[in-house]
């Protein structure tokens, strides 16, 4: 029985201490595979990401090349991306013209816990234009107050 609790405590401990450090995420989102006005919601689940108010838009990133291909998401006020592995160093975007509002940062999902940035977006002096900012800490949350489409989201690596 005790050698049954001790393999069961050590075999907790190695998974908790698996789950700890997972690498935090490093990557782009470009939205392909979504159809126009699907909600992007879980199509990041495998990545550990998901979305609340994002809806996806055909057609629209200069990329994409005037086909129906998937490549940005409208967002709404109040919008949160979860990214449960994290992600450091930096977040950047396009951002369509006319799009205004900041992204705000937290520690913690669902905009909870300590505020790591708030970036406003600059006015654009192009159709889509670059967006991004370095941070400091571990994000796990992005609320973006305004109303903007996005595209090509990076975490984490060098900035679009």
């Amino acid at each position: 029985m005790r050698r049954v609790l001790s393999l069961s405590l050590m075999s907790f401990l190695l998974l908790s201490a698996g789950v700890a450090t997972a690498a935090p995420f490093v990557g782009s989102l470009t939205f392909e595979g979504l159809k126009d006005g699907d909600l992007v919601g879980d199509y990041y689940i495998s990545e550990g990401i998901t979305f609340t108010g994002f809806t996806a838009v055909a057609g629209d990133y200069y990329t994409c090349f005037n086909t129906d291909v998937t490549c940005s998401a409208s967002v709404g006020f109040g919008a949160v991306m979860n990214v449960a592995p994290g992600f450091e160093k930096g977040l950047s975007f396009y951002f369509k013209s006319g799009g205004s509002g900041d992204v705000l940062l937290y520690d913690q999902l669902n905009g909870q816990g300590t505020l790591l940035a708030d970036v406003w977006l600059w006015q654009a002096t192009s159709l889509w234009e670059p967006f991004g900012f370095p941070f400091n800490g571990l994000a796990q949350s992005a609320v973006f107050h305004g109303n903007m489409e996005v595209a090509v989201l990076t975490m984490g690596g060098g900035m679009v």
